[in-house]
């Protein structure tokens, strides 16, 4: 009981939020001293003990065409892709699935000098992205309460991410470490995964009705942005760098078969990306602070009360805008030995993740600032 925990009022740096009384951080510390006296819950076990097996047979062609100042790369890639993953459920039972598919990835590049200086890129590509191992796992927790079937299922129907890409860029290639470009990207994709709710869904064969925690696929998704950069240096070393990345168009879209639809912002996908550092580079040293910084992203698209078409805000989960300061130096000592350091997250910014609104709190993760050193050592070998 709570009581048996020195209940007390925590301080909470977050004004808009107010929890009741927690345990004393101490006396729940105190528990790790009893581990030894707990048992083992076997279905924990069986959630963790999976595996896939992916097969890739993969064949690429390539054509590299010089015309003037211009250079094209054209090139197609195909790969078939068998997968085969077993799994337990939560009584220890083992789970099978198998999934193929294949994928022609052709793409085209473009690198046209038009002066010494102004250099335009662009790309037509296709990519393709697979799920991870743990969203495509067996891995069944079944909960049968009459005719209710509800629990937690990865699922081995997932299709791959597939991605047509286009991609235009000019830059600027001044003397020294100056350097500037401005672009603009789109994709076309098919088949976003995204972990989810569903109260409905069949997966993988088992039937679920009251609600199962999986992974599903988008039917559209397009990210349409801009992004720039640039590099201003002076002779003596000093310089200071910058890039920003501002997305006009990022969402993904659920089509179902009583015709209605949704329309989510795209997983893990912020608008708005930043990162500017200042530093300086001549010689033996490499030193420079950067600050990175990016605006809130969907992470989690959930459905905890009716079918995925009427999820809202309010019960998907987002986190929040982030940013960071980092300093890392570098000294060679000789042409083989550099020394490296580096403090990341100097100001001990938390992750903040909340459900719909940033007074419902989903999360709070306290890194704090972490440091490193070390020595890297370049040795050639001939064999």
């Amino acid at each position: 009981m709570l009581s048996d925990f020195n209940p007390q009022q925590l301080d909470w740096n977050r004004g808009d939020q107010i929890f009741s009384p927690n345990a004393d951080p101490e006396a729940v510390w105190a528990l790790a001293s009893q581990l030894s006296s707990l048992t083992l819950d076997d279905s924990e076990t069986y959630a963790e003990d999976f595996i896939v097996d992916e097969d890739i047979l993969s064949v690429y062609a390539m054509s590299t065409i010089d015309l003037g100042t211009a250079r094209i790369v054209a090139g197609v890639r195909f790969e078939d892709t068998s997968v085969d993953s077993q799994a337990f459920d939560q009584d220890g039972n083992p789970t099978f699935a198998k999934k193929d598919y294949s994928f022609w990835a052709p793409s085209f590049n473009v690198k046209w000098n038009i002066t010494d200086v102004i250099v335009m890129r662009a790309a037509a590509t296709r990519s393709l992205s697979r799920p991870g191992f743990v969203a495509m796992s067996p891995v069944l927790e079944l909960e049968i309460d009459g005719e209710d079937r509800s629990g937690k299922y990865g699922n081995p129907d997932l299709e791959p991410l597939k991605s047509t890409n286009l991609d235009f860029s000019i830059e600027y290639y001044g003397e020294g470490m100056n350097w500037a470009s401005i672009g603009i990207f789109h994709k076309d994709i098919k088949n976003a995964i995204y972990k989810t709710i569903q109260e409905e869904a069949t997966i993988n064969g088992v039937v679920f009705n009251d609600g199962v925690a999986t992974w599903i696929n988008a039917d559209d998704s397009k990210i349409t942005g801009i992004e720039a950069n640039i590099q201003w240096g002076l002779e003596n070393g000093i310089f200071i760098a910058a890039n920003f990345t501002h997305n006009l168009q990022a969402e993904s879209t659920f089509n179902y078969e009583d015709a209605t639809s949704f329309t989510t912002p795209f997983r893990k996908m912020a608008e708005n990306a930043a990162n500017v550092s200042f530093g300086y580079n001549k010689d033996k040293w490499d030193v420079r602070i950067a600050m990175n910084y990016r605006s809130e992203y969907l992470d989690w698209l959930a459905d905890e009360e009716d079918d995925i078409d009427k999820v809202s805000t309010d019960n998907s989960r987002f986190a929040d805008k982030h940013m960071q300061w980092d300093i890392t130096a570098k000294y060679l000592l000789s042409d083989k030995l550099t020394i490296k350091a580096e403090a990341i997250n100097i100001g001990d910014r938390p992750e903040y993740y909340y459900w719909g609104r940033k007074n419902r709190i989903s999360q709070w993760d306290v890194y704090g600032a972490s440091y490193s050193l070390g020595i890297t050592y370049l040795s050639l070998i001939h064999i």
